[in-house]
């Protein structure tokens, strides 16, 4: 029996193949774009708390009414918790291929630099424009795994730095902290603030993750928001097409003359979109995950996400499966439902009615 229905149901297929490839198409290709900018940002959420994981856990710096101002180097953050704390010289600057975050290193030698993947240089030579103008050498890069933090890095000696930053000698941009309990940071905020002798801005990592996923969340649900009106277009295409066919099919107006209830009629039409689907979105998931994850996945996500650096490299692979399974149920159920909605309401038509239909 079961055997009988799925004859009937890819016999319906194949009555209207080209109808039916229109619309298994579309919804592969909906399903591979809306999966596919889910993937990216929930690669990009697991791998910003990533890389956020390995930094301080406060960042501070010392505010002002007309902006930040540099904070002593060798200042000591007398604290209860602070376990360690590091002054950090970087800053904005501008090179001939345009701006570069630039960091203070004391493993580079004055005059030279290690750059990131995404920094232009001709004849390993670095031209720098910020208080000061200053060419150094370059000496080293920054291995491409690491292009996610580094592209467009520059790494100094921190005299270099400081000047370039208009930083005096023994100061720095800010300080990055490191607590005995990370998860109770926030509790340390008012201990800071009245330890140092000048107003600081004290940002958690916790808070920064926060910012970095707030951007990413914002820029998913957008594109996601961008989607909606195909999705309803292709529901009213299926609605219609099932519509149509109830109303002009010889098949089913046989089927009514059969005997057929108003039941098997409605289930004959969901196993035909289940069969429709299934494969549709089946093959919509793994172009997603392919193009993402897999080999020539920088051309795609440049085109769905243009971001800089390219992240499929370091892009994670944690909850894609979730991604994936709501993906699936997001194009799957509604359109179902839609069918099934259709059908139903159409009820029978007079059997001798559907049979004379051409």
């Amino acid at each position: 029996m079961r055997r009988l229905w799925l004859t009937l149901a890819g016999r319906e297929l194949l009555v209207r193949p080209w109808e039916s490839a229109l619309v298994g198409m579309s919804l592969s290709a909906l399903t591979a774009v809306v999966a596919g900018t889910g993937l990216l940002a929930r690669g990009a959420e697991a791998t910003a708390r990533a890389v956020l994981a390995d930094g301080p856990d406060i960042v501070v710096r010392r505010v002002a009414p007309d902006g930040f101002r540099p904070v002593p180097a060798d200042r000591e953050v007398a604290v209860t918790g602070v376990t360690r704390a590091e002054a950090r010289v970087w800053g904005v600057v501008a090179s001939v291929a345009g701006p570069v975050t630039l960091v203070g290193d004391d493993e580079v030698a004055p005059g030279e630099s290690r750059i990131g993947t995404g920094v232009l240089v001709e004849d390993d030579t670095l031209v720098l424009r910020g208080q000061v103008d200053r060419t150094v050498r370059v000496t080293g890069r920054f291995a491409e795994e690491t292009a996610l933090v580094t592209h467009d890095l520059v790494s100094l000696h921190p005299d270099d730095a400081r000047a370039l930053l208009g930083l005096g000698p023994g100061e720095a941009s800010d300080l990055a902290l490191w607590v005995h309990f990370p998860a109770e940071a926030d509790a340390l905020l008012p201990d800071l603030e009245a330890a140092l002798p000048w107003p600081v801005q004290a940002t958690t990592r916790e808070r920064r993750a926060g910012l970095a996923l707030a951007a990413v969340g914002g820029r998913a649900s957008f594109q996601l928001a961008l989607l909606l009106p195909a999705l309803l277009a292709l529901l009213a295409l299926g609605a219609g097409a099932v519509r149509d066919r109830l109303g002009r099919h010889t098949d089913l107006g046989l089927l009514s003359a059969l005997g057929w209830t108003r039941n098997e009629v409605v289930r004959l039409q969901v196993l035909r979109a289940l069969l429709l689907v299934m494969p549709s979105v089946t093959f919509g998931v793994a172009l997603a995950y392919s193009a993402v994850h897999g080999p020539g996945g920088d051309l795609v996500i440049g085109w769905l996400w243009p971001l800089e650096p390219p992240l499929r490299a370091a892009l994670s692979t944690d909850g894609a499966l979730v991604v994936l399974g709501w993906t699936a149920a997001f194009v799957v159920m509604p359109y179902v439902a839609v069918v099934a909605a259709v059908a139903a309401l159409s009820g029978h038509q007079d059997p001798v009615t559907q049979l004379e239909a051409p």
